[in-house]
């Protein structure tokens, strides 16, 4: 015995269109169909897009964003986020992913290396050494340290030295030396 089918629509529980599937003739009913939970004999409109789907509130069809499935990353801070049916995709996630690797930088069109932030760490890395070798050779121009007073003039000059170091250009690029390295280079 060949069962009579008609094509019916399934939605999920959210309303979304899940596929078409086929309702069952009742063998003690015939022209009455069995639907399967959540489908109905409502046909669907025939175009939507990549990124959309279809939904029914019970009233009319609508066409809403699906852009499920797939990762979407912050364009600042760069964190996944995964989207749900009928979610809209605002302007600050893209499906681009991220450089691998890289923690400076930046969304314009695509993912590229932010030089100016990359310098600007780079920057204050250094800040933090130049103020370490400073807070180290802070005791020997104290009046009461025990040191040579020619020894003591060159402690004064290496921490003008330090002091300048970040007026030069581009003197980022080069680590502040040290004392000894400095005097030797004297």
């Amino acid at each position: 015995m060949q069962l009579n089918t008609k094509s019916a629509y399934q939605f999920d529980l959210d309303g979304f269109l899940v596929g078409k599937v086929n309702a069952i003739e009742s063998p003690k009913e015939p022209g009455n169909y069995v639907l399967p939970n959540g489908a109905r004999f409502l046909e669907p409109p025939p175009d939507f897009n990549t990124n959309e789907c279809l939904f029914h509130d019970g009233i009319v069809w609508m066409i809403k964003p699906d852009f499920s499935g797939k990762p979407y990353y912050h364009r600042k801070d760069r964190s996944v986020k995964y989207f749900v049916k009928g979610e809209e995709l605002d302007g600050n996630y893209t499906s681009i992913e991220p450089l691998q690797n890289e923690r400076f930088q930046k969304f314009t069109s695509t993912w590229v290396i932010d030089e100016d932030a990359k310098a600007e760490n780079q920057k204050s890395i250094l800040r933090s050494v130049r103020n370490s070798l400073l807070l180290e050779t802070d005791k020997y121009i104290l009046p009461d340290y025990p040191l040579d007073a020619s020894i003591k003039e060159k402690y004064l000059e290496y921490r003008q030295y330090l002091r300048s170091y970040t007026e030069t250009d581009n003197w980022h690029l080069s680590d502040p030396i040290s004392f000894e390295a400095w005097k030797s280079n004297k």
